[in-house]
């Protein structure tokens, strides 16, 4: 099970009966979607000073509805190249300034310094970025709608145990 907060866990047990296996979950900000053995639980729960509100849609996947899956995740990266040479060549420059400064200069030093930690600023501040997020998609035979639940980027946990469990479910 991923890592689920305790409020939220206390909403989700009472709708899980004995014998059916929580599998996975994300918790999002105001929404959780869980996987067990036998079905997609889809839950909000508010809870301010003076209220709390839950909703609950549960979808089945032991029926002969379901006809398969969709899993898509976008992924693009993007390695900034440019900003780790400036980053490079200003951490060459400050210890230029710091070497140079050591004859006497103390305002070199001092700006050899600055420029340094100038430059493993910008090169921790410079990692690669991915972007993207990932998909699933439960399809369903005759008139019943297809679901589709969409996580964030990274967020693979549930749609993969959705795809293993329809899998495993609808074995010929």
């Amino acid at each position: 099970m991923a890592a689920v907060s305790k409020s939220e866990t206390n909403v989700l047990d009472p709708h899980i009966p004995s014998g059916e296996q929580l599998i996975e979950a994300y918790s999002g900000e105001q929404k959780t979607v869980a996987v067990t053995d036998r079905r997609i639980i889809d839950l909000w729960h508010y809870e301010d000073d003076r209220s709390q509100e839950t909703e609950l849609r549960s979808t089945l996947l032991t029926n002969d509805y379901i006809v398969g899956t969709e899993y898509e995740r976008e992924q693009e990266s993007n390695t900034p190249d440019l900003e780790r040479l400036i980053g490079f060549l200003l951490g060459v420059c400050g210890v230029g300034g710091i070497l140079y400064g050591l004859n006497g200069s103390g305002g070199a030093v001092f700006g050899g310094f600055v420029l340094l930690a100038l430059s493993a600023l910008i090169i921790y501040l410079t990692d690669t970025t991915e972007s993207g997020e990932v998909e699933i998609t439960l399809y369903r035979a005759g008139e019943v709608p297809n679901r589709t639940w969409t996580f964030p980027k990274g967020e693979t946990g549930v749609p993969r145990a959705i795809s293993e469990q329809v899998a495993k479910l609808n074995r010929p």
